[in-house]
Parts: C-alpha cells; structure tokens; sequence
C-alpha cells in the first residue's frame, strides 16, 4: 500500500475481487484500440444503470489492480479514458509517458529530500526580541 494513496493501492476486499473484477476484466478485454476508450465516469454510470454501485475511486483501485496483475495485456489510460492496445509503436509512446512521470517524481523526491535534509541538519538559532 502507497501513502497517501492508501484507497486505491490497498488490496481489494471481497465483493471487489469477486464481484466487480471479473466484470472489469471482461468488459475492458474487449475495449481495443483508442476509439473504444471508456472513462471512470462511464465505468461508473453503466454500472450504475445495471443497480451496481461503485464509486471513481473503486474504478481506479480496481483497474490499477488489473493492470499490476497484467490481468487485461496493454490496457492503456489518458484523457480519453481506458482501453487495451496492440499497436507496439501505442504502447512505447505510453511507457515513455510512464518513463518521464516517473523520472518527474525521482526529481522532486530528491528536493524533498535535500530539503529535509536541510531541515535537520537546520542549526541556525533565530533571536526573539521577546
């Protein structure tokens, strides 16, 4: 489980994985190419037109759950929302996607740290005129 992101990196409870996932999985196998994308709000609206409640945040959780588990091979995400991909050239513009946000957040994780750091190591004593 991630901090800060305990609500959809924490493992699914029962009625996700026995309920919902197999219907996650099925219907999102079919979703190819980009044209037959599916969003978290419509995820949750055709669910919920079936009497299936399911909140955006169990969406994320559940398909983040799919794609860790290579569940569904080449479910992509972005604006236009979910959908699988065969196309290798599709799939190497998202791991690219991937590769930069994740060298983003090594990029601010180091300043965090440098900061922190600082913050320790702080050893400036400030005067009060009181």
């Amino acid at each position: 489980m991630l901090a800060g992101f305990e609500d959809i990196t924490q493992d699914l409870n029962e009625y996700e994985e026995q309920k919902l996932l197999p219907l996650f999985v099925s219907s999102l196998a079919w979703r190819r190419g980009k044209a037959n994308a599916i969003t978290n709000k419509q995820i949750v609206q055709i669910l919920k037109d079936r009497s299936i409640i399911v909140t955006d945040v169990q969406v994320r959780k559940i398909i983040s759950h799919i794609r860790t588990n290579c569940l569904v091979e080449g479910l992509l995400a972005s604006s236009p929302g979910y959908w699988v991909s065969e196309d290798p050239r599709e799939i190497e513009k998202y791991q690219d996607s991937l590769k930069g946000r994740i060298s983003r957040m090594k990029n601010i994780d180091a300043k965090m740290e440098r900061y922190r750091q600082q913050l320790i190591h702080k050893n400036v004593k400030q005067e009060s005129i009181f």
